[in-house]
């Protein structure tokens, strides 16, 4: 393509939207049999797109349904969970298909979609899952579920290489940041830039903002707190044996065996 229009290969293919609805559609028409790949390029666009939304609803119903269980973890109610979701998503992708949609969605997708938002909630996880539960009780819990032990590989990667790699690109991200064109040549005007910067600092946070409420609400010394906010309060059929058999070490707190009237959860690991 880049020959044809005798200009240099940059000039031709560009990040963002463009390069998947223009330049991959203009090289596709090009080929042998350019209809049978034509088709198979936008199926495929189509399913990582369904793909991306299977994450999207998933994540946000998960987390519903698990916070508030008694009251959401029935299947009409699940239903209704991500119905809401599905159509407030809607509402907000249809400004995207307006006729100024495609400024709208590059703001969306520079900033709150993808790049130091993910890798900060990718940092986030990895961290929380290495160091604050524990890869080992992880590994545990996995096995239990599935019956065996998976490879080490993804301990190591857990404490160490995921949260290494994402800090290191993050800061680099942070440092090279330049405020987002349009097509190299339309410069957003500084109410959008703002708008795109509020939208990741709310992606961001919600992670620090939900740790400082559960310490806050939480009982005893800093420590304590720390310590009772990351203790897992499961069903005795999602124990473990290998923790119950561990008595040195109590990490873990039984629902079955707490009620209104059981020692917080602080100075059960205290005096454990």
């Amino acid at each position: 393509m880049a020959k044809q229009q005798n200009v240099d290969i940059s000039d031709v293919v560009d990040a963002g939207p463009g390069l998947a609805f223009i330049t991959y559609p203009k090289a596709v028409t090009q080929m042998p049999v350019s209809q049978l790949w034509a088709a198979l390029f936008f199926f495929m666009i189509f399913l990582i797109g369904i793909d991306s939304q299977f994450v999207a609803v998933e994540g946000f119903t998960a987390n519903v349904m698990d916070s508030l269980p008694k009251r959401f973890n029935t299947p009409k109610s699940r239903m209704v969970i991500v119905a809401a979701y599905c159509f407030v998503s809607f509402l907000i992708g249809l400004c995207m298909t307006s006729r100024g949609g495609m400024y709208v969605f590059q703001l969306f997708d520079y900033y709150s979609a993808s790049g130091m938002v993910l890798l900060f909630v990718c940092f986030m996880e990895s961290i929380v899952i290495g160091w604050v539960f524990g890869a080992d009780k992880f590994y545990d819990i996995i096995e239990l579920m599935i019956g065996y032990r998976i490879n080490k590989w993804l301990l190591i990667c857990w404490k160490f290489l995921t949260p290494a790699i994402t800090m290191g690109i993050l800061m680099f991200q942070i440092i090279t940041f330049k405020p987002i064109k349009y097509n190299k040549t339309y410069v957003y005007p500084v109410w959008a830039q703002a708008f795109g910067v509020m939208l990741a600092v709310v992606s961001i946070i919600c992670i620090p903002t939900y740790i400082i409420f559960k310490l806050w609400n939480a009982e005893g010394s800093l420590i304590e707190r720390f310590y009772s906010t990351k203790t897992p309060i499961l069903k005795a059929s999602r124990i473990p044996q290998k923790w119950k058999a561990d008595k040195s070490q109590l990490f873990w707190a039984c629902e079955d065996d707490l009620d209104d009237n059981s020692m917080p959860l602080s100075e059960i690991f205290v005096d454990a």
